[in-house]
């Protein structure tokens, strides 16, 4: 039955569906690893003559899959024991970033799910360490007190630092030259009365108006 899937941590209605979209139904999903092939979360390693780079995702699949997966992993982690171990793991423990882990950890409930739904039974919580079975409340509660990154550990993670050494550009003013000396201005009428004052570079004279000379009036004789 499709409603034991929504008894997995992390999947929602629109989730289950989004993901029956890209797999097909329940009963003709592929195997796991053909599921991870689809998302793109399958692991490749880069040689380069007698070097082997270290291991990371392939990303030949489907964004917006792999984006699901990450949400997924990214939500059942903070209600689930099991799932939040796997998130723990792979950040603190194998050096992962944020995103690499999140997606671990849905890919693991992806494999959950995909159990659930072939034989028909609710998702059951257990004990990360001792796999004994516990209610839901529990779970949670390991997975807010157990599993801690520390600080320092996230931060180290973290793609996105702030550079010190980095000054801010200040932005230019158009009427100051890069000399430092100030252009001349120059002040023309407006319909109004009064003044339209602009800049003027150096160098560079401003073409003047030729006036129509008014031919003259001959008084008569």
């Amino acid at each position: 039955d499709v409603r034991h899937g929504l008894s997995v941590p992390g999947v929602g209605e629109s989730t289950l569906d989004i993901l029956m979209a890209f797999y097909g139904p329940p009963r003709e999903w592929p195997s796991f690893k053909a599921m991870k092939r689809l998302a793109g979360t399958v692991p490749v390693v880069e040689r380069s003559g007698n070097t082997d780079c270290p291991q990371r995702m392939s990303k030949l699949g489907d964004p917006v899959l792999r984006k699901i997966i990450f949400q997924i992993g990214k939500v059942a982690r903070r209600y689930d024991a099991e799932c939040d171990a796997i998130y723990y793991d792979q950040l603190v423990n194998k050096g992962k970033g944020h995103v690499a882990a999140c997606i671990a950890a849905g890919l693991w409930i992806l494999n959950c799910l995909r159990a659930v739904l072939r034989d028909g039974k609710e998702y059951e919580s257990r004990h990360p360490e001792t796999g004994k079975p516990i209610d839901r409340e529990k779970s949670r509660e390991l997975a807010q007190t157990l599993y801690t990154v520390p600080e320092e550990i996230r931060a180290a993670r973290s793609k996105h630092k702030p550079n010190p050494h980095e000054e801010r550009k200040q932005p230019t003013q158009p009427n100051k030259p890069s000399d430092g000396t100030q252009r001349p201005t120059e002040a023309k009428a407006t319909p109004s009365g009064g003044s339209d004052v602009r800049s003027r570079k150096p160098g560079k004279q401003q073409p003047h108006s030729k006036k129509r000379r008014q031919p003259e009036q001959v008084a008569p004789k």
